[in-house]
């Protein structure tokens, strides 16, 4: 996850407040950068392949090859009907045949044919090649050794007894198909025995013809039985209803209950009643009820509608006629509720007969069936045992071995050719060598560039820091003892060397408009030899030429001294200052470039921790703003020492300066942290060394680079 640290707004970078990407990840690079600084890995790895590989043909001796060609076509088949037991696909039967040329046992035969015996763990002296052209039946062989006639000799040796074996092979197939056929014949007959011994110990308790004329006859009854409890349920549901209700309830086949009188339509139109027949309730007892019941109504109304009053002898005789009527009605009522009671139990006795002899004619059903249905399959076994039996024997009585069994084609197109010198190609191996070698080294370089964490170009620091690159400093030719050869002259032709620090120049002056310029710049860097010294010098040089009193302080003791690259003396500075109190007018030295003064390291040995830490620095660098318009201060490195955080955090700017294949992600990571931990006021980088492609393809020599005071492309 990216870190973000935003310096504080009063402090703006480039117009806006800055963010810092502080990333642990590996920076994005360009590949080609690196490998452009690796060549020599490529390049090593070609001349390590190209030069392994005239070795090698150089060192080996002459080999000789012998060629010849087999025409094999064909598969083992018995005959059309048998094809699918002993046929063998082609592109298998070519892929055996290929094999069997490679084997060790034909291989020693011919060795013995030719009369040449290996010596125990030795090598076979020939090589051989087995290869098949695309789509056809065709096998070239080739033979490879360093003796010609062995070569010629030992592939002819080779072809003959492979037909040898493939013929002895033959023989002994065709013999083995007749025995093969004979034992599945015999194994069948014996088989179809069996079946038809179960099949006859079958039929011995069951006649198939009367198993089926019962199976009929067992199914309808059945069925017939199924019908008539039906209907015996329906008769009891409307007996049911007329007897609970005497009302008119009507149901299926056209059975009908009216005030307890049961129309039996469906059952007299049915079959055989399974437990006899039944009786009816009788029509006139229905009859009279139903005459009984009208005449009641009808005297009813009578005496209703009548006006004579109550003690009219017509009235108390109707009255009397009403009671009469009541009488008879209540009495055929009750007889014909006994008769449904009657009838009701009788059917229902019925439906218990039908359901008691459900069940056994339903078990002799499923018992009938089940047999038929084991007669069935024993039939089945015999007629496909019988039909594989006679196709085996038609088959043994008519095959003719020498025709039906088809011969293997096998014929020689070209017997063992003279063995002839092997082509070397030596330019095509030394190409592909070459080429080998020059994967290799990129694939090494590209592994190296994963696991290097150190910055390749100006966009790495670009990419994770953000826009704060104000420097790039190209790389120039020095002498390490004559660090002096780094220091910008007077009329410096490296014209691009200078304009580099011209623009880090602007970049301090005109970056922040509308506020004063930095006054106090610390240069630092993440280790020793980044260069931040000679930036820290020729900034310093830089702004004195430009007329500003510019004092240079080296603060580093690990580090080169400031003082070697001006050739002054390392005499009293710094540390004399800050631990003897020394005047600072006796400390500074005045340098032979116009306006600027140098603050060395000093002498004392006296322990330097915690002296960045005492007042003193801070009236050192009042005193020094007084008297000059610029200090630079050079300072350790951050991540090695801690009086570079302690500087940086009374410097309005600090530079910290990164080198190509030098300074490591990482570290920088961990410094631009350290840094804002102290709240440095501004930060920014300075590109040292930097590449043609960091400087957008402009020389060092011709020209300045075309940057801004960002340092990225105008």
């Amino acid at each position: 996850m990216d870190k973000p640290i935003v310096v504080s707004a009063s402090h703006p970078s480039h117009g806006g407040p800055a963010e810092y990407r502080l990333t642990p990840m590996i920076p994005k690079r360009r590949y080609l950068s690196y490998l452009r600084e690796r060549w020599w890995l490529p390049l090593i790895c070609v001349a390590a392949a190209s030069g392994a590989m005239v070795a090698y043909e150089t060192l080996r001796g002459e080999a000789y090859t012998s060629f010849a060609q087999l025409y094999v076509n064909g598969q083992m088949q018995v005959s059309m009907n048998l094809g699918s037991f002993f046929a063998e696909e082609s592109q298998t039967f070519l892929g055996t045949q290929v094999e069997l040329l490679k084997s060790g046992r034909l291989q020693s035969e011919a060795f013995v044919r030719v009369g040449y015996v290996p010596k125990p763990g030795e090598d076979s002296p020939v090589r051989v090649e087995v290869t098949q052209p695309l789509k056809t039946s065709i096998l070239i062989l080739r033979a490879t050794s360093a003796d010609a006639q062995l070569a010629q000799g030992f592939l002819q040796a080779l072809v003959d007894e492979y037909l040898k074996y493939k013929k002895e092979t033959r023989l002994s197939t065709s013999e083995d198909v007749v025995l093969s056929l004979t034992d599945e014949l015999t194994k069948k007959g014996a088989e179809l025995a069996i079946e038809q011994g179960r099949w006859a110990e079958f039929q011995k308790t069951n006649n198939v013809a009367v198993l089926e004329e019962e199976g009929k006859s067992a199914g309808l009854y059945l069925a017939d039985l199924n019908l008539q409890l039906a209907r015996l349920r329906l008769q009891r549901d409307l007996l049911l209803s007329g007897l609970r209700g005497g009302q008119p309830a009507s149901g299926a086949d056209g059975v009908t209950v009216v005030e307890g009188k049961t129309a039996n339509s469906a059952l007299e139109s049915g079959g055989a009643d399974p437990v006899g027949p039944r009786q009816t309730p009788g029509s006139n007892d229905m009859l009279a009820l139903k005459t009984a019941r009208l005449e009641l109504a009808i005297a009813r109304s009578e005496l209703a509608s009548a006006e004579r009053p109550p003690e009219h002898p017509a009235n108390r005789k109707l009255v009397d006629d009403i009671n009469r009527l009541e009488r008879s009605v209540a009495v055929l009522e009750q007889q014909q509720a006994e008769q449904i009671q009657g009838e009701l139990r009788e059917v229902e006795m019925r439906i218990a007969a039908v359901e008691a002899s459900l069940p056994n004619w339903e078990k002799r059903v499923l018992d009938i069936n089940a047999r038929l249905s084991e007669s069935q399959r024993l039939k089945n076994n015999i007629l496909r045992e019988q039909g594989y039996y006679d196709r085996l024997l038609a088959t043994l009585q008519t095959a003719d071995l020498s025709r039906n069994v088809q011969q293997e084609q096998f014929s020689v197109l070209q017997p063992a050719t003279a063995a002839a010198v092997t082509k070397r190609y030596l330019s095509v191996r030394i190409a592909l060598a070459l080429v080998a070698g020059l994967m290799l080294g990129a694939g090494l370089a590209f592994i190296w560039y994963l696991l290097d964490d150190r910055f390749v170009s100006v966009r790495d620091v670009h990419d994770q820091f953000g826009e704060n690159v104000v420097g790039l400093i190209p790389s120039i030719t020095s002498r390490p003892h004559r660090v002096a050869e780094s220091l910008l002259q007077p009329a410096d032709p490296r014209q691009a060397y200078a304009e580099s620090f011209r623009h880090l120049r602007s970049a301090l002056l005109l970056t922040q408009r509308g506020e004063a310029h930095p006054r106090i710049i610390v240069v630092t860097g993440v280790r020793q030899g980044e260069g931040k010294t000679t930036v820290a010098a020729n900034l310093a040089i830089i702004l004195a030429r430009s007329d500003f009193r510019v004092a240079l302080v080296d603060a580093d003791s690990s580090g080169r001294g400031a003082h070697e690259f001006f050739g002054a003396e390392n005499r009293s500075g710094l540390r004399e200052y800050l631990h003897q109190g020394s005047p600072l007018a006796d400390v500074l030295q005045t340098l032979p470039e116009k306006r600027m003064t140098l603050l060395s390291r000093g002498v004392s040995e006296a322990p330097s921790d915690g002296v960045f830490l005492q007042p003193r620095i801070e009236r050192l660098i009042n005193e020094l703003r007084v008297a000059h318009d610029f200090v630079i201060i050079d300072a350790p490195p951050v991540i090695e020492r801690d009086d570079a955080a302690l500087l940086a955090a009374c410097a309005d700017w600090v530079l910290v300066v990164a080198r190509p294949f030098f300074t490591s992600s990482h570290a920088m990571c961990r410094t631009v942290e350290l840094l804002h931990q102290r709240q440095v006021r501004q930060l920014a980088f300075v590109w040292n060394r930097a590449r043609k492609d960091d400087l957008a393809g402009h020389s060092a020599g011709d020209r300045a680079p075309a940057y801004g005071g960002s340092g990225l492309p105008a």
